[in-house]
């Protein structure tokens, strides 16, 4: 009999919850901002645009997705984004990344 191995959760930042086991499959680039970067259906389900990720992991991205779009919007429309949000995003993944590490010690 052939074990077979799981998939490891492909997340470049593991949440809390991560069981480090990629059970769903994720768009990297989610459908609805491929949509409004134009990408055609084949680019959005490209096999390069696809992981796997752990439900915690896929919740999390899914959570911060509309984040992404209403910048991506604001951007389109001729807006910015200030350097006081680009800063606190950074501290967040920052602060994720901390977390990641500390764990793995």
């Amino acid at each position: 009999m052939v074990e077979q191995t799981l998939p490891e959760c492909e997340a470049s930042i593991h949440e809390q919850e991560c069981e480090r086991i990629g059970s769903t499959k994720d768009h990297f680039t989610p459908r609805s901002i491929a949509r409004l970067l134009d990408w055609s259906i084949p680019q959005m389900n490209d096999e390069r645009n696809i992981q796997k990720l752990s439900e915690a992991c896929h919740k999390k991205k899914d959570e911060i997705t509309p984040l992404f779009i209403e910048r991506i919007e604001r951007l389109q429309n001729g807006g910015s984004v200030t350097l006081w949000e680009h800063h606190n995003d950074l501290l967040m993944l920052q602060k994720r990344t901390r977390w990641k590490e500390k764990k793995a010690s």
